[in-house]
């Protein structure tokens, strides 16, 4: 089920969308917002997978509240102005909605928000459910080498196969592997520190891989692998 918030200062549109959302038995609709500001204490206190946006609402517009989140929700932007769908997009909405937004155009935003959750990756007891096309693969923690920072996606990278590239960010990968053998080395890439075969101080080897060390990493990835060197 996705937990979605609609943010709108018109009560037309809000029950608009309200009537929409009660035909997909996949969402739970769990506030209606008038400005950002009721967003965020909602955002504060419990978990939203996506949010119906406006974007011109007074105080801050839609697009600012966007940026300003360090991990938002899914969102898809609900407006009559046409003329902010690019920014929306270098934003990676799921969809940017006209106003006044027909059935059919709704529901086609609604499916692309269903295969955006569900490409996102499941943890179950140390086992990695992640949708790749129509296939589940299952993995373990053990079977990732690095990972691989894409804007919103992540490129899942393995000792052996194919990788794997799904929607998910970055910043939510310490929470979602929950492991001490993952460290970051650079703002684009985890690696898995048992799999490293070998360092400089500027560059990382794995798996035939060659990946950069960012300049505000290296003193602490250096500690770590003078540590492991050291034990093994």
């Amino acid at each position: 089920m996705l937990r979605c918030i609609i943010v709108d200062d018109e009560p037309i549109a809000i029950g608009i969308l309200e009537k929409y959302i009660s035909k997909f038995q996949q969402f739970i609709l769990i506030g209606t917002c008038k400005s950002v500001r009721e967003c965020k204490e909602i955002l504060r206190t419990q978990k939203v997978d996506l949010l119906f946006l406006d974007i011109e609402m007074p105080g801050m517009t839609g697009l600012q509240f966007l940026k300003s989140l360090e991990n938002p929700p899914l969102a898809i932007f609900t407006t009559a102005h046409r003329e902010f769908a690019i920014e929306g997009y270098e934003l990676n909405v799921v969809d940017y909605l006209l106003k006044p937004i027909p059935f059919n155009r709704f529901e086609c935003a609604i499916k692309k928000s269903i295969e955006r959750f569900e490409s996102r990756i499941i943890i179950e007891e140390n086992k990695i459910y992640v949708k790749s096309g129509t296939t589940v693969l299952k993995l373990t923690v053990k079977d990732i080498i690095y990972i691989e920072g894409m804007g919103n996606y992540i490129r899942l990278h393995f000792s052996s196969g194919r990788p794997t590239v799904i929607y998910q960010k970055m910043s939510e990968i310490p929470n979602i592997l929950n492991s001490n053998n993952f460290v970051r080395i650079h703002r684009s890439y985890f690696i898995a520190l048992d799999k490293v075969s070998s360092y400089t101080n500027t560059h990382i080897y794995i798996n035939g891989n060659e990946l950069p060390i960012g300049v505000s990493y290296k003193s602490e990835i250096k500690k770590l692998l003078d540590n492991l060197k050291n034990k093994g």
